[in-house]
């Protein structure tokens, strides 16, 4: 487990650190305890205030983060992974600033064994949804996670790999206390109530014939600031609009991953048709009247559920089309 960062990352990280408890702490201790002058930490107050973090300075006083912050914590993901997960994850990398956390591992592959490392960052410069879309969100406010994972199997037996994801962060939710109205969108979104609450992609990278490696990406929204919600394109909701009691980020981090390689492990056996039934059950679009985006034009019809290999089907006019994920975004039409 280690915490990796860049030079101007781990300045504004130690200083986050520092005022993270929402207490007023002077410019002189902070400077002190970073070795830094006033002015640097003056200046570093500004660069974590263009990231949305609400730090209040007052002459005399000192600086205070507004309600404290929730850090991310290596070790203390590590203490409570569940046994099944501890012994799989070989590593974890936590970036304060990070341009993507798939693109990490995705690095990482091409000069060592990427096989079960987690990659977290609090912020990334370039997180990416479905079809290239920016992926948006805030320091402290939701999780954007990242685990790679080697199948000893050709490409194509990965068909469904999204969705079974997408069950495997429905049971960690729905642990935490998210259940009434959590629901699963073809192919990789999460919803509560009809509103986005988290996001998968999934990225291959293999032979045809196998072995071939999957880098799975994760970002659930914990506590959106109102100036993300203004910014995203569409409906969306965080886990704190879900559950009585938000539990800490390094705990939700611990239950998404035990969830997940639970459910890979289950995948490498049995693929997608073993969890279809689970994921049908979760189905926010069955039987509805959808509008599904595809490159090349738009198809519209009634959903009917997916196939064994992850496919949606769509009734369109009598007829089934057969859809696959990375081919297609889909938006309800009612």
């Amino acid at each position: 487990m280690r915490v990796v960062s860049t030079t101007a990352a781990d300045r504004r990280w130690r200083l986050l650190s520092l005022i993270a408890d929402g207490a007023v702490h002077s410019g002189a201790d902070i400077a002190r305890h970073l070795h830094v002058s006033r002015t640097a930490v003056w200046q570093q107050v500004h660069a974590l205030q263009a990231l949305g973090l609400e730090i209040d300075a007052a002459r005399g006083s000192g600086y205070r983060l507004a309600g404290g912050i929730d850090l991310l914590d290596a070790a203390g993901i590590q203490s409570m992974l569940s046994a099944e997960a501890r012994s799989a994850v070989r590593g974890l990398s936590l970036y304060f600033e990070t341009d993507s956390t798939n693109q990490r591992l995705v690095e990482l592959a091409r000069v060592d064994d990427a096989h079960a490392q987690v990659c977290l960052a609090e912020i990334q410069t370039a997180g990416r949804g479905r079809r290239g879309r920016r992926w948006l969100g805030s320091v402290g406010r939701d999780v954007a996670l990242s685990l790679a994972w080697r199948f000893n199997a050709a490409l194509e037996t990965l068909a469904g790999l999204s969705l079974a994801v997408g069950v495997a962060v429905h049971r960690a939710l729905s642990g935490l206390g998210a259940d009434d109205g959590l629901m699963l969108k073809w192919p990789n979104d999460v919803l509560y109530r009809q509103q986005k609450l988290a996001g998968v992609l999934v990225e291959v990278h293999g032979e045809m014939g196998g072995p071939c490696l999957a880098v799975i990406g994760i970002g659930l929204n914990i506590d959106l600031p109102a100036f993300v919600r203004a910014e995203v394109q569409q409906p969306v909701t965080d886990l704190k609009s879900a559950v009585r009691a938000v539990p800490t980020r390094n705990a939700i981090v611990a239950v998404l991953l035990g969830k997940l390689v639970a459910v890979l492990r289950e995948f490498e056996v049995h693929g997608f048709g073993a969890l279809r039934g689970e994921w049908a059950r979760l189905d926010a679009a069955y039987h509805r009247e959808v509008d599904v985006h595809l490159p090349s034009g738009a198809a519209h019809g009634i959903a009917m559920g997916v196939t064994t290999d992850g496919a949606l089907r769509l009734d369109v006019g009598g007829t089934e089309r057969r859809l696959h994920s990375g081919e297609v975004s889909l938006r309800f039409s009612s």
